[in-house]
């Protein structure tokens, strides 16, 4: 019995000639294809000599194989092609999303009075689900920063939704809480697919208080004066997660040159080769080291020491740093 992917060649036996499937005794067919792919048979039948028919001979085969051949290379580059194609559509179509992503990224403030602002974001595809935002507001400063559940286009998708709804909500809602809870029903009522965020937000006076509302979010760093770090925790759940979520707020107030960073899980998650993740503990340590740095440096000397820390291995989640000091 010939094995899928061979050349048949069909004998003119009594067997043959009664075979339902063949056409006629005398057949040949040689597959049109390669070792991943199969694209088709080509067949011949009723080979005719003077006199009437004869059956295909082993040379008649191997001609026919050189055929198939052939046939199988250009079958191969044209899919190679359209593949290529589709691949160069994709990402153009990708880095103009990229591009409007960034955009979508608030230009910092030009004044705030008692208060310096960064933000920076680098997703681990062309497009992720990290988005912060900094909204003016009755007291000062709105501070927003959210991590969508998923990764790529969809997670995009679902930040952006989540930003505009953002925006609309930060005007209507009277504190933190009630802001917290419109976003829960934006998310909990627009998605078909179960997805969430976790977010953390903070609302910013010029006297130096920060009211503060983590919804299942990696807890924020304060940096105090003498370089020592504590931690501040969410105490809610994330948006869009379970039913009729309780959500409070945490209340602080930050003196001169103090410092409070906030990032997403895909820098304490970041995992080395042997699967140790870079941790809060570094996060504090580098945050305490950059207390008195120009803001902005300090997203870069994180990113470099989740670099040096995973040892170059890939990106597999949204880097997403934001960092507030007190300045009066």
């Amino acid at each position: 019995m010939e094995r899928v992917g061979e050349a048949v060649l069909v004998p003119p036996t009594p067997e043959a000639v009664t075979t339902p499937r063949l056409v006629s005794p005398f057949v040949v067919a040689v597959p049109i294809g390669d070792r991943e792919r199969s694209f088709g048979v080509l067949a011949l039948g009723d080979r005719e000599v003077r006199g009437g028919l004869a059956p295909f001979s082993a040379q008649d085969v191997e001609t026919l194989s050189l055929f198939a051949a052939q046939g199988a290379l250009a079958f191969s580059a044209i899919l190679a092609h359209r593949q290529r194609v589709a691949q160069e559509r994709l990402e153009r179509e990708l880095a103009l999303a990229a591009s409007v992503q960034q955009h979508l990224f608030p230009q910092l403030p030009e004044q705030l009075p008692g208060w310096e602002l960064s933000g920076f974001s680098l997703p681990s595809r062309q497009v992720g689900g990290d988005l912060y935002d900094f909204l003016p507001n009755g007291e000062g400063t709105l501070l927003a920063l959210f991590d969508v559940s998923g990764k790529g286009a969809p997670a995009a998708l679902l930040a952006a939704s989540l930003q505009g709804a953002l925006r609309v909500a930060a005007r209507q809602a009277a504190s933190l809480k009630e802001l917290a809870y419109l976003l829960h029903e934006h998310l909990a009522t627009l998605w078909a697919e179960h997805q969430f965020a976790t977010a953390f937000f903070f609302a910013l006076r010029e006297d130096g208080t920060v009211r503060a509302l983590g919804a299942g979010h990696t807890p924020a760093v304060v940096v105090g004066l003498d370089g020592q770090t504590r931690l501040l925790y969410p105490q809610g759940p994330p948006l869009g997660l379970v039913p009729n979520p309780r959500f409070e707020e945490d209340t602080l107030v930050l003196r001169k040159g103090e410092l409070l960073v906030v990032a997403t899980d895909g820098i304490v998650e970041a995992s080395n080769r042997v699967g140790e993740e870079f941790g809060l503990a570094r996060l504090r340590e580098l945050a305490a080291a950059c207390a008195n740095a120009p803001l902005g440096e300090l997203a870069t000397r994180v990113l470099a020491g989740v670099r040096e820390f995973t040892q170059g291995e890939a990106m597999s989640d949204d880097f997403t740093l934001v960092a507030v000091r007190r300045t009066a």
